[in-house]
């Protein structure tokens, strides 16, 4: 190999090898995000959660739009560390689907950079057991697989997909003076 021939074969060399990234970049993609609409609160305070789910990738994406609180439903709260005194498991999060709401109407095409969400108030004592620093973070997993339909779209056999952790500081209840 010649010097002149060198440069075009590193190219080459080095094109073959980020190809496959490339095309890694192409596919579909999720993205979970959750929100607090305040990061300290107390044992009697209520707080509202924000979950978005977008597309961070470069081609649309049919998702199912019903999204619903719990394992059944697509909506996983955690909340941590779990301890003896940690947080309460979530027993009301157990929303399912009946057969008729099973429908093709209710996939959403989310094209890149565009989000579907909901919100969700819940008291804080119904998260928490006693006052300390929780981290919170959801689990998106699509609770019917893509075969349900003929239209393609992003179902249970993709998985979960996880937002970050988010903070949340919770102190005793302020009691007034007097």
């Amino acid at each position: 190999m010649t010097s002149s021939t060198l440069p075009l074969a590193l190219f080459v060399a080095i094109n073959s090898f980020l190809s496959p990234f490339a095309a890694c970049a192409a596919e579909p993609s999720l993205r979970v995000s959750l929100s607090s609409d305040q990061p300290t609160v107390t044992m009697a305070s209520q707080v509202t959660l924000t979950v978005k789910i977008d597309n961070s990738g470069d081609t649309p994406i049919w998702i199912f739009g019903d999204l619903r609180w719990g394992a059944d439903g697509g909506l996983i709260l955690h909340v941590g560390p779990w301890s003896k005194g940690g947080p309460l498991p979530l027993i009301i999060d157990h929303e399912t689907f009946t057969g008729d709401e099973v429908r093709p109407d209710v996939l959403v095409k989310l094209n890149p950079d565009v989000f579907l969400g909901r919100e969700r108030k819940i008291e804080v004592r119904d998260l928490v057991r006693q006052p300390g620093t929780y981290r919170m973070w959801i689990e998106y997993r699509c609770p019917i697989p893509s075969a349900t339909f003929k239209t393609s779209f992003w179902g249970s056999e993709h998985g979960s997909s996880f937002s970050p952790a988010i903070v949340l500081k919770v102190s005793a209840i302020k009691r007034k003076p007097g």
